[in-house]
């Protein structure tokens, strides 16, 4: 059977399985196709896959569109089929909680603006890298957290001396955001200052009080996480731009340890 050319890749993936996804698929790329991530850490991601494709020589040939989705979804437990155990299907999701799609290409979000129940819109370039980093911002307090304490978004600050942790992560992600906004773009100013990203971070928790993360699940069932994309992502800047990131470098060591050791405890 003769396989067509890939016009568009939406890539929904875990982070740290996307340029294995992606390879997979390349040959059958057309040129200047779009390749579309949907993803935690989209942009570390991004960073990663165009090293990749520099290095299969097609990077001139693909355009790389970010995105992002906050539509809340888990996997649920369900009777298999001449089972009498209850196991996890990847065909039985649970629509947790309904959110938004955002991407920064007319013409992707004009597809997806087909379906009315994801929400999508499109934004600029520039307010998809404010996006992201807002998201990043959320996913480097809740996935770790939710991860060490096994618990869901909302119960996060329920935790002794949580606040104190939420608080020192986005005081150096705000460093490092403000930083990079600066270095990248040009741009000096309060969007990421640490009472925007608190007052947005505790709003999402809020928000999504109900939800697992993703990162508990990975945690629940023995997967890798997406922590080097996410807290590791802002360690990594910090480390460029000569900023300390003392606790989220505490929270990935303490998450990659979860899989190693099974130990819950984090110094808070």
């Amino acid at each position: 059977m003769k396989i067509g050319r890939i016009k568009n890749l939406i890539v929904t993936t875990k982070a740290p399985d996307v340029v294995k996804a992606t390879k997979v698929v390349l040959p059958y790329l057309e040129k200047k196709s779009k390749i579309v991530l949907l993803c935690n850490g989209a942009l570390a991601v991004r960073e990663e896959l165009i090293s990749a494709l520099k290095v299969a020589g097609i990077y001139s040939e693909v355009n790389i569109i970010l995105g992002s989705i906050t539509h809340g979804s888990h996997q649920d437990v369900c009777r298999i089929k001449d089972s009498s155990k209850d196991e996890r299907s990847s065909y039985n999701v649970v629509h947790a909680g309904n959110g938004n799609l955002y991407v920064e290409s007319q013409s992707i979000a004009s597809v997806f603006q087909l379906s009315d129940s994801l929400s999508c819109e499109y934004t600029s370039s520039k307010e998809m890298e404010d996006i992201l980093w807002d998201k990043l911002a959320a996913n480097c307090v809740i996935n770790p957290l939710t991860a060490l304490f096994r618990c869901n978004n909302g119960d996060i600050l329920q935790h002794e001396n949580s606040r104190s942790t939420l608080q020192s992560i986005l005081k150096e992600v705000s460093e490092v955001a403000t930083r990079h906004r600066k270095e990248a773009f040009g741009l000096d100013d309060e969007r990421f200052s640490y009472d925007r990203l608190n007052n947005f971070v505790e709003n999402v928790i809020n928000l999504t009080a109900n939800n697992k993360s993703s990162m508990l699940q990975d945690i629940e069932n023995c997967r890798s996480t997406e922590i080097e994309y996410l807290n590791g992502f802002v360690c990594k800047l910090g480390r460029k731009y000569g900023i300390p990131t003392l606790k989220n470098d505490e929270l990935r060591e303490s998450v990659s340890d979860l899989l190693t050791t099974g130990s819950q405890d984090v110094d808070r």
